[in-house]
């Protein structure tokens, strides 16, 4: 037992969101690909991965978890569009892309300022809005996952308020990760 933490910020969705992708994954899972799906349940937008943490570290983000949300003002996201990282031709990680990402931005761009105040490392790449729906496993029928990709049309009004932002323990399993929520911040 190494004592350490696996720890993460992030929004969560809420259920009509949850339902719109779940549903796209239930037609996307027709391509017979070999994907490991996100659970319904685990999906999620994540600001900023911690990564595997000392107790002590926990607690440091903990006490300054309300001053991230400090002056910025609840906004709505709306599911846009699916796609794939990096590429069509070796797609790795299949996504939901969003609006309101000007607003997300932002949140990220603060998160990554206070946390680096405690010593966590600013992230070299930029903040991409977006929800992981799945880890392609190997290359079998990604043509046709990807073409279905294309194909698929979210529909209309899939949409939420980010009204506050939640730090998540993540416990690694067999079964797939468990979400835990330690600390929430509310936007105001």
């Amino acid at each position: 037992m190494t004592g350490l933490i696996r720890a993460f910020i992030a929004i969560e969705i809420d259920s009509l969101l949850r339902d719109g992708l779940t549903a796209a994954q239930h037609e996307l899972k027709k391509s017979n690909a070999r994907v490991a799906w996100v659970k319904p349940e685990n999906i999620h937008l994540t600001l900023k991965f911690l990564g595997e943490i000392p107790p002590k570290k926990l607690k440091e983000t903990q006490d300054i978890f309300p001053i991230l949300t400090q002056g910025i003002h609840p906004f709505a996201i709306t599911l846009t569009d699916l796609g794939v990282f990096p590429s069509p031709q070796r797609p790795q990680v299949l996504w939901a892309g969003l609006s309101g990402v000007s607003e997300l931005i932002l949140l990220a761009q603060r998160i990554e300022t206070e946390l680096a105040t405690l010593g966590f490392k600013k992230e070299r790449r930029e903040f991409t809005a977006h929800l992981t729906l799945g880890r392609v496993r190997s290359p079998h029928n990604c043509d046709t996952l990807v073409q279905n990709i294309q194909d698929y049309r979210l529909p209309e009004g899939l949409d939420q308020t980010v009204d506050h932002i939640t730090l998540f323990q993540s416990t690694l399993t067999p079964q797939g990760s468990i979400y835990q929520p330690l600390t929430t911040a509310f936007l105001k």
